[in-house]
């Protein structure tokens, strides 16, 4: 009986590791999602062009929880977003979205894991 009771616990702790490193890898992609909107919409190094404020202001994190977290542009805010991000035929591109996610989706292993790491100690 004591090994039945040893085995449920250890499936127990299993499952509880599971959804604490699930939710830690999650609030690691929010992290990054956030950091990217801050990046394009503010004042940082991939800031978007600034004219009258709509293109920045238009950024938004859309959360899927558990699966998956969007950044992009909201088109009833800037619809010409991506006139600006690709360019056109007479408008050269001024690329500030793809820069911003490059760079901080290539500090999403690190985030994840510490996030993983500190999920797996309060486990």
């Amino acid at each position: 009986m004591a090994s039945l009771i040893s085995v449920i616990v250890r499936a127990w702790r299993g499952a509880q590791l599971e959804r604490a490193v699930q939710e830690a890898a999650y609030r690691a992609c929010l992290e990054t999602a956030s950091a990217i909107e801050r990046d394009v919409g503010g004042m940082g190094p991939h800031a978007a062009p600034y004219r009258t404020g709509n293109l920045r202001r238009s950024y938004r994190i859309e959360p899927h929880q558990p699966e998956y977290v969007l950044v992009g542009s909201d088109e009833a805010i800037a619809p010409y977003a991506k006139y600006v991000e690709y360019g056109t035929r007479k408008m050269a591109a001024r690329p500030h979205f793809r820069p911003a996610v490059d760079h901080h989706v290539a500090q999403l292993p690190r985030r994840m894991e510490r996030a993983v790491r500190e999920a797996a100690r309060g486990v």
